[in-house]
């Protein structure tokens, strides 16, 4: 969903200067961590989330990809972020990446810090097809698994499933975290 081909309509939001317009689901949701002030995004690229990193590092947005030596220290770096600035913001890929980042998630979830963990996943297709085979990254045959880790140490854990739901998803999970200060969990599909 982070590829170029896979849009989010906004109407006249505060995120788009034109009335109606057409961004990715990255770009909207980069567009929408500008708007909280967020202009370091700590992150490791890895396979899935791979689309999201190329609309953050066109420079488009005014983001700076801080690159942190893992998952846990670069959630750690946007826990200390969002204490100094506001909102933190860390990128992975899903499985091993989003899991690394559990504990910072939970000291950010017991000192009220708001941020958010961006997860890329498989595409739609795969994480709606019944399998018994193993899968790179899965946990088992369940795609949901990271999402039931998140759910007792976020605000909200959740997924992208439909590209048309996306800036209503993105909007609320925001909005949620920073009115409650505490992290949330977002997964976004490949496709």
């Amino acid at each position: 969903m982070g590829s170029s081909d896979s849009t989010v309509m906004t109407k006249g939001s505060a995120a788009t200067s034109s009335a109606d317009s057409s961004v990715t689901i990255s770009e909207y949701l980069l567009m929408r961590l500008t708007e909280l002030s967020v202009h370091h995004v700590f992150g490791i690229p890895g396979d899935y989330v791979l689309p999201f990193f190329d609309e953050l590092l066109d420079g488009k947005h005014g983001m700076e990809h801080v690159m942190p030596c893992n998952e846990l220290n670069g959630t750690y770096a946007a826990d200390g972020y969002a204490k100094r600035s506001g909102y933190g913001a860390m990128v992975v890929t899903f499985g091993p990446g989003s899991l690394s980042c559990t504990n910072a998630v939970a000291g950010a979830y017991a000192d009220d810090v708001p941020l958010l963990v961006i997860a890329g996943a498989p595409a739609v297709p795969v994480l709606t097809q019944t399998t018994d085979r193993l899968l790179h990254h899965v946990i088992g045959t369940n795609f949901d698994t990271n999402l039931r880790v998140f759910e007792p140490i976020t605000i909200c854990s959740d997924r992208v499933m439909k590209v048309e739901e996306a800036a209503s998803l993105i909007d609320s999970m925001l909005e949620l975290s920073l009115r409650m200060k505490k992290p949330a969990y977002l997964e976004i599909p490949f496709d």
